[in-house]
C-alpha cells in the first residue's frame, strides 16, 4: 500500500476539486535563473519599486465519482474566474535573496464555485477576501521562491489564491536553447519543457509545455492520462513582463470513459512600474509571520472537517479497532479499499487514535505483516501525529527485535509530507545501522529528505541529502555506491544530477543501472543524454532500466533520431525490445524515426511473437 495513493479514487477526487477550487499550486522544486553566454541574468526586485499587472485566471474541474458499492457515479467539480490587478513590490534583500510583496486588488470579475455554490457572490465578499492583504515572498536570485508568508488572520481562500497565482507566475529560465524541469502543480509533479524563442539584450522570451505528470493526484487512479499544455512568457530586466497560456489534464477511466479533467488558463501583462513609499514595509514584515512553502495547500478547518466526515463515512473508533484486531495480520480487510479510505480519514480526524495503533503494534499477537499494515495506515494518514506514532512504533522492542525491521522501517518512505522529526529519525537510523537496515535507511533518508526539500524544509533536507552525497563520493565499493545512488534518486534533488550522471561510466553493471534509475525524478537535458547513452550499454538490465526511466521524459525529434541510431547499431539486447516499444509508441505519429525503430525490430529473429504482433498493430500492417 502506497501512502495516500492507496486511498480510493473518490477522496482524491474531492481533494482535487478543493485543490482547484482553492487555487492550490506548488511551485517548481528547483528553479534556475536566467543564464546566457558571457552574461548571467538574475531576477531583481529593488526595494521601493512596484510592478502592476493585469491578471486573468480561469479554471474548471469536473470529475466522475464512483461509489464503492454500486460502481455508479456522479460528477463533482468547481469553477474559477478572476480578472483584476496583480501587484509585486520590491521589499529589499535578505542576504542574497529578494523579498517581494504580492497583492491581488482590485478584482473586477470574480466567480468561485464549489459543487455549484458561489463563494464570492458579491463585491462585499470580494473586498473582504482581497482588500488590504499582501503576502510576502522570499525569492532567490535565480527566481526560485523559497517561502510565502501570510498574516495568521488571512483567510485560507486568500492564501490559496496567492499560492496558485504565484505557482503559475514562476518561469524556469536556464542556459541554452531548450531545457526540461520537474515542476509541482495542483495536479501533481509535472515534466515541463522550455524553449528559447527570442533573446534581445535583457529581454528573453520562452515557451513552456508540460508534457506529462510523474505523479498525478486528484483525478483518481488508473486509466490513461492526457495532457495538453501551451505557454509563452517574457522576462525583461529581471522581472516578468508577460505570461500567457492554458493547460488541460484529462484522465480516462479503466472503462475508457472520461473520468475527469482539469482545465485552466492564465494571462498576466505588465502595465506599469512605479516607486512607492517603503515606510510601511516594516509593518508587513512584522505581520506576515505564517511562513509556508510555496504552494502549500491551506484548507479551512471547517471545510476539512466536512471532507473528513465524508471520508470516514460513519466509521467509529471502536469499529476501527475491532476490524484491526480481527484482520490486521491477514493484511486484507472487509471491503478493503473502502475501509482503508475510512481508516486513514478517521486517524486524521481523531489523531489520538494513532496511539491505539501503536498499542496494537506492540502486542504479542500482532505479526510482522500486521505491523507493516499498521504502519501503512499511519503513513496513509500522514499527519504529524501519525508520523510521531510511526516513530514510536519503530522504536519499540517488538520492532527493533524483528529480523524484518528493515522492511518496517521502509514504510517511512511512504510519507508524502514528512516532518523534521521523521527526517531526523531516518538520518539517525542511517548513521548507526548496518546491513539490511542500513540499506533500507539509505532509501528512506533519500525519500523523506527529498520530500521535505520539496515541501519547503530546505536547510534540514539539504543537510540530510548532503550526507548521502558525501558518502557516495567517499565510497569505492560498488554495492554501497549502488544503494547511495538509489537513495539520491529517491531524493530527486536536481543539483545532484551531475554527480549521479558520473556513475553511468562505472565498471559495475549494478552501479550503472542504479545511476539510470536515480535520474528518474530529474528530467533534464543532461539526464536524457546520459540515459540515451546507457541504452547502448553492454548489459541488458542497464538498457532496460535506461529505457524505462526515459518513459518519464518527453523526447524531442533529435533525441528520437539519436535513439534510432543507437538501436540500428545493433547494441540493443532482445530483452530490451519490449521496453523500447513502450518508450517510442507515443511518438509514432510524430516522428518518422520511430517507424524505423519498429520496422527494424521486425527484422530481428529474436523478437518475440507477441511483440511482433504488437508492432504490426502499431504500424497497421
Amino acid at each position: 500500500m502506497k501512502s495516500r495513493k492507496v486511498l480510493a479514487a473518490s477522496v482524491l477526487v474531492v481533494l482535487a476539486v478543493l485543490t482547484v477550487t482553492y487555487l492550490f499550486v506548488r511551485t517548481p522544486e528547483s528553479v534556475t535563473g536566467l543564464v546566457q553566454e558571457q552574461r548571467t541574468r538574475r531576477f531583481s526586485y529593488p526595494r521601493g519599486q512596484s510592478w502592476s499587472y493585469r491578471l486573468e485566471y480561469h479554471a474548471d474541474s469536473r470529475v466522475r465519482l464512483s461509489t464503492v458499492a454500486s460502481g455508479n457515479g456522479s460528477e463533482v467539480g468547481g469553477k474559477v474566474d478572476l480578472v483584476g490587478r496583480l501587484v509585486l513590490r520590491g521589499l529589499g534583500q535578505k542576504g542574497e535573496n529578494w523579498r517581494v510583496g504580492l497583492s491581488l486588488e482590485p478584482v473586477q470579475q470574480h466567480s468561485l464555485q464549489v459543487f455549484g455554490q458561489e463563494l464570492l457572490p458579491d463585491e462585499a465578499a470580494v473586498r473582504s477576501l482581497f482588500h488590504g492583504r499582501e503576502a510576502m515572498l522570499e525569492v532567490g536570485p535565480e527566481g526560485d521562491v523559497l517561502s510565502v508568508s501570510f498574516r495568521p488572520e488571512d483567510p485560507s481562500l486568500y492564501k490559496n489564491t496567492v499560492q496558485t497565482v504565484l505557482g503559475e507566475l514562476q518561469v524556469v529560465l536556464r542556459q541554452g536553447e531548450q531545457w526540461a524541469v520537474s515542476e509541482s502543480t495542483a495536479r501533481g509533479r509535472a515534466r515541463a519543457e522550455y524553449r528559447l524563442l527570442e533573446e534581445d539584450g535583457d529581454r528573453v522570451r520562452v515557451s513552456r509545455s508540460r508534457v506529462g505528470y510523474e505523479q498525478l493526484v486528484g483525478l483518481g487512479q488508473g486509466g490513461t492520462v492526457r495532457v495538453g499544455s501551451s505557454w509563452e512568457a517574457a522576462v525583461e530586466g529581471g522581472v516578468l513582463e508577460h505570461l500567457e497560456g492554458e493547460e488541460r489534464v484529462e484522465r480516462l477511466g479503466e472503462d475508457g470513459r472520461p473520468a475527469g479533467h482539469m482545465r485552466f488558463a492564465l494571462k498576466v501583462v505588465r502595465e506599469s512600474e512605479t516607486a512607492f513609499d517603503t515606510a510601511a514595509v516594516a509593518t508587513l514584515e512584522q505581520g506576515a509571520q505564517e511562513k509556508l512553502p510555496p504552494g502549500r495547500l491551506v484548507v479551512d478547518p471547517l471545510a476539512r472537517k466536512k471532507m473528513l466526515d465524508q471520508q470516514v463515512a460513519g466509521l467509529t473508533a471502536e469499529q476501527l479497532m475491532a476490524v484491526l484486531r480481527a484482520s490486521v495480520n491477514g493484511g486484507v480487510f472487509p471491503d478493503h479499499n473502502h475501509f482503508l479510505l475510512q481508516a486513514t480519514g478517521l486517524l486524521e480526524r481523531e489523531p489520538e487514535l494513532c496511539a491505539k495503533l501503536v498499542e496494537l503494534f506492540g502486542q504479542p499477537g500482532t505479526d510482522v505483516r500486521g505491523r507493516a499494515v499498521l504502519l501503512d495506515l499511519l503513513a496513509g494518514a500522514g499527519t504529524p501525529e501519525a508520523q510521531a506514532a510511526m516513530l514510536e512504533a519503530l522504536s519499540t522492542p517488538q520492532a527493533r527485535g524483528d529480523e524484518q525491521y528493515h522492511m518496517l522501517l521502509s514504510r517511512l518512505a511512504l510519507v508524502q509530507e514528512p516532518t523534521e522529526a521523521t527526517v531526523d529519525f531516518a538520518r539517525r537510523e542511517y548513521e548507526k545501522s548496518q546491513g539490511a537496515v542500513h540499506t533500507a535507511s539509505t532509501y528512506v533518508l533519500g525519500a523523506t529528505a527529498g520530500a521535505l526539500h520539496r515541501n519547503g524544509g530546505a536547510d534540514q533536507a539539504r543537510a540530510a541529502v548532503q550526507r548521502l552525497v558525501e558518502d557516495l563520493r567517499a565510497s569505492d565499493a560498488s554495492e554501497q555506491q549502488m544503494h547511495l545512488l538509489l537513495g539520491l534518486g529517491n531524493a530527486g534533488v536536481a543539483e545532484h544530477t551531475p554527480l549521479i550522471a558520473s556513475y553511468a561510466q562505472s565498471s559495475s553493471e549494478e552501479v550503472r543501472r542504479a545511476a539510470a534509475k536515480a535520474l528518474r525524478k530529474v528530467p533534464s537535458e543532461q539526464s536524457q543524454q546520459v540515459l540515451l547513452g546507457l541504452v547502448g550499454d553492454e548489459a541488458s538490465r542497464v538498457q532496460v532500466t535506461a529505457l524505462d526511466t526515459l518513459t518519464r521524459f518527453k523526447l524531442e525529434p533529435q533525441a528520437l533520431v539519436q535513439l534510432r541510431d543507437e538501436v540500428l547499431n545493433g547494441q540493443l539486447d532482445p530483452q530490451s525490445y519490449g521496453s523500447l516499444v513502450t518508450l517510442v509508441e507515443p511518438y509514432l505519429a510524430q516522428e518518422p524515426a520511430v517507424r524505423d525503430v519498429l520496422e527494424y525490430l521486425l527484422t530481428q529473429d529474436k523478437t518475440e511473437r507477441s511483440l511482433r504482433t504488437r508492432i504490426h498493430n502499431l504500424l497497421e500492417t
